[in-house]
């Protein structure tokens, strides 16, 4: 991966950097048998907890939502329910927290690396990833989760651990198969991956909003976030290398729930994007393609100068 000079803060690029160096066949094995360790303890104070009132009420609601195919589920510690990947990292996240007997890593702030075990756990399931595949995300999650516990003190701040954990998780997460675009930049795609708002933050209405926003109310805020990462492309993707003109959205899950809505409002031939009132239509330019669940994130890639970009079987692609 290429990284555009002034594109990036400096820590965020460092960040990216340590990720991308993240190796499994480099690991010391007693790093591997530290992971093993923690995996084995992370997953016995969960099922310590599986049978408190707070973890029934987690699991009950994990029972309301399944994914779209076993490509995009993952499994609920201890039962046999089957859900959303997001869902079963904050079912397992509950119940290995709810005992507050998981691991403590102390710096100048401290925290429980151990919460990022179910999220990055329901992401390797949910992609079928390895063992390594995992121990590799882990590994490198706690280091980034460490080193700011021993870089950083936001505790005497007000603020606390999770802003660790959401940086860790999220590294960790993109050394999976399932979000490495690593096969796909290796065939002349220059690929962008997107985050979105969900839930209420993504999709709340309410009155009180509706009177801030005037005539024009708009409540589907995921979908504008999607809106500006495609803007962002048309504006940018040359500076990677990438053809703003021809441009392939895909997703998986959600993200393929809103790529295959937005199919009939994709207009090829223009370059801006179209708003008319709360419904927002996704706009390319000259040329866009569709993949509807590829096992992807919701995700853009542009090809590369030579053009011709043709994505075949997400499996075929090595």
């Amino acid at each position: 991966m290429s990284v555009h000079k002034g594109s990036w803060d400096a820590t965020t690029e460092r960040l990216v950097q340590f990720a991308e160096r993240a190796r499994y066949d480099t690991l010391p094995p007693e790093v591997v048998q530290a992971c093993k360790l923690r995996l084995i303890d992370t997953l016995a104070s969960a099922l310590g907890a599986c049978d408190e009132p707070l973890s029934a009420a987690a699991c009950k609601l994990a029972t309301r939502t399944r994914g779209v195919g076993a490509d995009s589920e993952a499994s609920v510690w201890g039962s046999a329910i089957r859900t959303t990947p997001e869902v079963a990292a904050f079912t397992n996240g509950v119940m290995l927290r709810l005992l507050d007997i998981s691991d403590t890593y102390l710096g100048k702030s401290r925290g429980h690396p151990s919460d990022m075990i179910s999220g990055l756990v329901a992401v390797a399931e949910s992609a079928r990833a390895s063992g390594k595949a995992l121990i590799e995300a882990i590994v490198l999650a706690y280091d980034v989760y460490c080193s700011f516990c021993d870089a950083v003190d936001v505790n005497s701040r007000g603020w606390d651990q999770p802003m660790y954990g959401v940086l860790g998780c999220v590294l960790g997460a993109g050394r999976l198969p399932i979000y490495n675009g690593g096969p796909l930049a290796k065939r002349g795609a220059i690929v962008v991956t997107l985050n979105y708002r969900l839930g209420a933050l993504g999709f709340f209405a309410h009155a009180a909003l509706d009177r801030e926003q005037g005539d024009e109310k708009v409540n589907n805020f995921g979908l504008l976030d999607q809106i500006a990462a495609l803007e962002w492309v048309q504006r940018n993707i040359e500076k990677f290398g990438g053809d703003p003109d021809n441009v392939t959205i895909f997703g998986q899950s959600a993200g393929a729930l809103v790529v295959y809505a937005s199919h009939g409002q994709i207009t090829l031939g223009q370059s801006v994007s179209v708003k008319e009132a709360t419904a927002y239509k996704i706009v390319l330019k000259n040329t866009a393609n569709v993949v509807y669940d590829t096992g992807l994130p919701s995700t853009i890639f542009s090809s590369g100068p030579s053009g011709g970009f043709e994505i075949g079987k997400w499996s075929e692609v090595e």
